[in-house]
């Protein structure tokens, strides 16, 4: 891994991993194998995602998903499907996070913005092979990982 975020800031909540083309990464009873992405607070307090957002679209953010009350620990995550199925904001009860639209295996950009619609992270996801990720190391650069982590600490 050694590639470089597109970090607008330093923030607490970031996209730490991201899998465009899930074989066998992560499965799922009803989803089967979804393409994901992880999300990660590496503050040192707990994070409400309430009103926060994500988006394949920095250019229409009308076309985001607002998650849904959940409050990450520090260092704990939260994977969120991206499949065409979307989560009701309301109904999540600790069920699997889908969010509505699914990534392009020839790559994109990926938005993360706070509650007030400000950006906290652009990350520029590039085409990634089936089950590869790409993934944030501890000093904030991205590279390719061979075997995803999804719920746990990337593997260099």
């Amino acid at each position: 891994m050694d590639s470089a975020a597109d970090s607008v800031s330093s923030p607490s909540v970031v996209i730490n991993e991201v899998v465009s083309s899930n074989g066998q990464s992560l499965l799922n009873d009803v989803y089967g194998s979804p393409d994901w992405i992880e999300l990660k607070n590496v503050g040192k307090t707990s994070v409400s995602l309430l009103g926060m957002r994500i988006t394949d679209n920095i250019q229409n953010t009308d076309k985001a998903y607002v998650l849904p009350d959940v409050t990450l620990e520090p260092g704990a995550f939260l994977i969120l499907f991206a499949n065409k199925e979307e989560t009701d904001f309301l109904a999540y009860e600790n069920g699997p996070i889908c969010i509505g639209f699914s990534l392009k295996l020839a790559g994109e950009n990926l938005a993360l913005e706070d509650a007030n619609m400000q950006l906290v992270q652009e990350l520029t996801v590039p085409e990634l092979m089936r089950d590869v990720s790409y993934a944030r190391k501890d000093d904030g650069t991205y590279g390719f990982c061979a075997e995803p982590t999804p719920g746990a600490e990337n593997s260099t």
